[in-house]
């Protein structure tokens, strides 16, 4: 299991530079036998190799198997994106046992690295996202999110809940901080805030210019949103063109 890692790694390394999808086939192979020896380091990999689809077709049910396997061993990357894939299916389908699951999850990741960000928040965000979430739910959560520091996400986890509990200018600094740090959703909501005066005055121009940071990157809602704004505002044919050409972007993107 180990020489098989250490093989796949030279492929994977070597397919970073050229991009030969040979060099990616043969990464996914070597991964995938050393993964069969149980080596937690190459299931991690394999799960990898599945979420993104290198050398292999995307597969999310054996990436998350694969990370499983890994986590179980005590694997950090394993368990963390274990986690990850145990959340996103616990908030889509409201399940809350598969949300406390992913935390136990997240917490074992944590627990061997206190300086996870991504674990930190993923756990203040399990707190957010549980049915039901109570006003203590709430308060845990923020104190996860504070420990992932500057995560981009975590940041705009902090500003979602600050404007939902009414705190709208510390929300809008809390966006701002996440989308200096990259967050397509945070400019969203920011545009958001602008358009309607919320926490701020109302300045559609102004909403205009946030949406178009995110969108310009493939963000769909703010690409849904810019449409709206032009159809709403719009006077002439030309206008109505320009709102469907960015709602037509938008549903490309994933936007129903």
């Amino acid at each position: 299991g180990w020489a098989s890692y250490n093989i796949a790694r030279v492929f994977h390394r070597k397919f970073l530079s050229n991009n030969e999808q040979r060099t990616a086939d043969y990464a996914f192979k070597y991964y995938e036998k050393s993964a069969k020896n149980k080596y937690a380091r190459a299931q991690a990999n394999l799960g990898f190799c599945h979420d993104i689809g290198l050398g292999t077709e995307k597969n999310s049910k054996e990436a998350k198997r694969w990370y499983g396997e890994a986590a179980n061993q005590g694997n950090l990357v394993g368990q963390l994106n274990y986690a990850q894939k145990l959340l996103a299916e616990g908030i889509a389908s409201d399940n809350r046992e598969g949300i406390l699951k992913a935390r136990d999850w997240f917490k074992k990741a944590h627990g061997q690295d206190p300086g996870l960000k991504e674990a930190a928040y993923g756990i203040g965000l399990s707190y957010v996202k549980i049915p039901g979430a109570k006003e203590e739910d709430l308060g845990t959560a923020r104190n996860w999110l504070l420990k992932a520091e500057n995560h981009p996400k975590a940041l705009f986890a902090l500003g979602y809940l600050d404007e939902q509990q009414g705190r709208y200018g510390t929300a809008i600094e809390l966006y701002k901080q996440a989308k200096a740090h990259g967050s397509l959703a945070a400019a969203y909501n920011l545009g958001r805030c602008r358009e309607i005066g919320r926490g701020t005055v109302e300045n559609k121009q102004e909403a205009m210019n946030e949406y178009l940071i995110a969108a310009n990157r493939g963000h769909a809602m703010s690409q849904f949103a810019i449409g709206l704004l032009e159809y709403n505002q719009g006077n002439n044919t030309s206008d109505f063109i320009e709102a469907v050409k960015w709602w037509r972007l938008a549903e490309k993107n994933g936007s129903s």
